[in-house]
């Protein structure tokens, strides 16, 4: 999808949803007995409505109201529209009359009052008179980096208001879209939101004040100092290498340590000291992974694995990892089947290879014993599937999916059958990243579920059994298992 930033108004962008409803039937292919994996999948009735959404130009704009959402919550979306570091405020320090933070070129920001009562029922229609800010306003910096002000005097301590960030992309058809995103931000005392419920201290719940903290938190929740000498480093900000990198990681008991666009963190290079890390293999490009991580790990043995594109480093960590009975196989598009699939692959020990349907299938296919796709054919296609049977050259080809990245999660776990489940969010990655480090060195179930809660159906899995939530409050409320 090819970006095309416009700057609109906010305003302006309000527009209609149009809800087209049908069902599908929620199904997973049978898997046999041979190997690790035994249950036949049994979830056959289960029925879900798709609802498919679009947001259409409008000359004359019309009232419809616009969802108020968290930033974690819609994070991703931002991630695949604009790319890039993507950085917005949750909390505005009280006094404090600018937002500053990292977006696109000619993306529109502008900030809006909010009643209480639209906040509580989480939309709102807006209109001019709200506006606290210059409704014009785009961002004009190369890198994405932007401050606006906005007036001040008509908020109170604590008092929320909304972000409002619009911009337009093109998809692979040409055609247009238009997007319109308001994030919930509370203007408060600079102390009251450094103490925010942002990190819960719990034994069951790993989080952190960013995605990076929450990550090493993790290994340190995995792993003892003498255990390892060798640490992966990926990238914190996309999910592919990471999520790749797992299989490998889980199998050497390496952990994954997350850089960012500026290399690792101070506290990341004094994890490495305390640990006594002797090497560090990197995987991703210096796009992901930038080459300064190299200079900051001058006194250890460093590595690369890297490729082009995300699906020539998963084909390099197919060999990394080395011979294996079974090889899974997802979307390389989405983070959802690829998290989904860490269970399945430490279950099996096997790898996961990423795949744009079968453009980059290696040719020793036949090499495995078995192939497990995981996803829907929206994901992985009915062709490429067909494909991937002929040139396994009769090998057992399986599909494990749900109707939605949810209920994918849910069939997978049926399959590992562990006894114990960590809960993430399956709409936001970066916590969620983390996961391998907690499935290396206590084999669970991953399941994805919303912020505010898990379907019903979930509840035979969760209820009774252990679950340790990957992130903080605003990933996975604190009212689902109360803590």
């Amino acid at each position: 999808m090819n970006k095309k930033i416009t700057c609109v108004l906010s305003m302006y962008l309000i527009a209609g949803m149009s809800l087209a409803l049908c069902e599908n039937t929620v199904k997973a292919d049978e898997i046999t007995n041979n190997y690790s994996v035994e249950e036949i999948l049994s979830y056959e009735n289960v029925k879900t409505e798709d609802i498919s959404s679009s947001i259409p130009k409008t000359e004359n704009p019309v009232n419809n109201s616009i969802q108020i959402s968290n930033i974690d919550d819609k994070i991703d979306s931002l991630y695949r529209d604009l790319g890039g570091d993507i950085k917005l405020p949750k909390t505005v320090d009280l006094g404090s009359n600018t937002i500053i933070g990292k977006l696109a070129n000619g993306v529109g920001v502008t900030v809006y009052k909010v009643s209480s009562e639209d906040l509580a029922k989480g939309s709102v229609v807006l209109n001019s008179s709200m506006s606290l800010s210059d409704t014009k306003y785009s961002i004009q910096s190369k890198n994405g980096e932007f401050s606006i002000g906005f007036d001040n005097t008509k908020l109170k301590e604590n008092e929320h208001f909304i972000i409002c960030v619009s911009y337009s992309i093109t998809d692979s058809s040409g055609k247009d879209i238009h997007k319109t995103f308001l994030f919930d931000t509370v203007y408060q005392k600079k102390d009251n939101a450094e103490n925010a419920p942002a990190e819960p201290q719990n034994e069951n719940r790993i989080s952190g004040s960013d995605r990076y903290v929450t990550n090493l938190n993790s290994i340190k929740k995995s792993y003892k100092k003498g255990e390892f000498d060798t640490v992966i480093v990926s990238s914190g900000e996309n999910f592919a290498d990471a999520l790749t990198a797992g299989p490998l990681s889980m199998k050497n008991k390496y952990p994954i340590l997350f850089a960012g666009r500026n290399g690792i963190s101070s506290d990341g290079l004094k994890f490495l000291n305390e640990y006594g890390v002797k090497s560090v293999l990197i995987v991703g490009g210096e796009n992901s992974v930038p080459k300064n991580v190299e200079t900051q790990l001058v006194n250890m043995n460093v590595r690369r694995i890297s490729g082009v594109d995300r699906y020539e480093t998963s084909n390099k960590l197919l060999s990394e990892f080395g011979s294996a009975r079974h090889l899974i196989l997802t979307d390389g598009r989405k983070f959802a089947d690829a998290l989904s699939a860490t269970p399945l692959s430490k279950k099996l020990n096997s790898p996961i290879l990423l795949v744009n349907n079968l453009t980059n299938v290696p040719t020793n296919i036949d090499n495995y014993s078995d192939v497990y796709i995981i996803g829907g054919k929206s994901s992985v296609n009915q062709s490429a599937e067909d494909k991937l049977r002929e040139i396994s050259n009769g090998k057992s080809v399986y599909r494990i999916y749900g109707g939605d990245r949810v209920q994918t999660s849910y069939q997978v776990a049926k399959q590992t059958k562990y006894a114990s489940n960590l809960v993430v969010n399956g709409n936001n990655f970066p916590d969620a990243l983390s996961s391998a480090n907690l499935v290396a060195s206590n084999p669970s179930n991953l399941l994805l579920i919303n912020k505010s809660g898990y379907p019903t159906y979930m509840a035979e899995l969760i209820e009774g059994k252990t679950n340790i939530i990957v992130g903080g409050y605003n990933s996975v409320m604190k009212n689902i298992f109360n803590y």
